[in-house]
């Protein structure tokens, strides 16, 4: 069954009759004013209620500014990650809504009384666990590392006087290398800390992923068994395959330091997140000016060159609903 387009044809208050008890009365009291997100955040925990999956949610940001930043830190470590950066997300579902959309539906989410940056006052990433009731809710990512220095190729360089042309070509070239170093060097910490916290949030506790892979074998059919027991002993499976067996897998993947059943994972993660869009969000692309939407026919793309985007910058998660280029209507 799709139960994702079930929900939504339903509506949020009709689709509530289907959720676990806790979840029923959070949202008790909203029949048909559910603010904007809340439909396809609750398609979300459905999916992930019915497949023993905690549920990573990626804040949308509030900020339009942020909305640009956080999507590039995401497609950083969607789209160029390492395998085991991205096997654990394999076992989780993941939505991107609004932090106002996940307080509605689940009234316990925690927010920084006192942040230390106003970015931390919007969590780039919370862990949902909606096999307990009530469902546990914690942060599993403040915030991300930004750049601190970004690339300019305009700037004034100074102590320049005086110099040749091929002396200041120089030096312009080395100031060059250097930014894009640091800017690489950015991006492999924005990455690793992602890692981190999602495998943290996902595999972190031995014991309840112990508890998701135990119940996921419980439910399989005997043909489904031979197939894990096939893949743990070094045969391949289908991305398909590979998600509904993930919670088992993954415990696998750990108790055994296996790099094949790692690597099935993250190919699987790949395939659902990377290569498909993730609900509540779009993939886009930026070169220097203007920005392609995958999948958009309205899109603007102005060929400045005059833009710089680092390569691995370039493909990341949209958090518009429209293109900020286009004029009002």
């Amino acid at each position: 069954m799709n139960r994702r387009g079930v929900l939504k044809g339903m509506g949020a208050a009709a689709a509530a009759s289907l959720w676990p008890g806790w979840l029923s009365e959070a949202f008790a009291g909203e029949p048909c004013g559910a603010r904007k997100g809340a439909v396809t955040l609750s398609a979300a925990i459905q999916r992930a209620h019915a497949g023993l999956r905690p549920l990573l949610v990626f804040t949308i940001p509030t900020d339009g500014g942020e909305k640009w930043d956080r999507g590039r830190h995401f497609g950083e470590y969607l789209n160029h990650g390492s395998d085991a950066d991205l096997a654990p997300l394999a076992c989780a579902e993941v939505v991107c809504v609004e932090r106002q959309a996940l307080s509605q539906l689940v009234p316990s989410t925690p927010v920084p009384l006192y942040p230390t940056d106003p970015r931390e006052a919007e969590p780039a990433i919370y862990l949902v666990d909606v096999e307990r009731a009530p469902a546990r809710i914690t942060i599993a990512l403040l915030s991300f590392s930004h750049r601190e220095v970004e690339y300019d190729r305009f700037v004034e360089l100074p102590g320049l006087e005086g110099k040749s042309e091929e002396e200041r070509r120089k030096a312009y070239f080395a100031y060059r290398e250097e930014q894009l170093a640091r800017e690489e060097q950015g991006i492999d910490g924005c990455i690793q800390q992602t890692s981190a916290a999602i495998r943290g949030a996902v595999l972190g506790d031995v014991a309840w992923a112990r508890h998701r892979a135990d119940a996921t074998w419980d439910r399989l059919a005997g043909s489904d068994r031979e197939l894990a027991q096939k893949i743990m002993a070094g045969g391949d499976g289908t991305p398909e395959q590979v998600l509904s067996l993930a919670p088992v897998l993954a415990v696998a993947m750990q108790e055994r330091q296996d790099p094949h059943l790692e690597q099935l994972l993250a190919a699987a993660a790949r395939a659902r997140y990377s290569a498909r869009r993730i609900p509540g969000s779009k993939w886009a692309e930026a070169s220097g000016c203007g920005e392609t939407v995958e999948g958009e026919e309205d899109n603007i793309a102005m060929g400045c060159g005059m833009g710089h985007v680092p390569r691995r910058s370039q493909r990341f998660l949209y958090f518009f609903t429209r293109s900020p280029y286009l004029p009002e209507e």
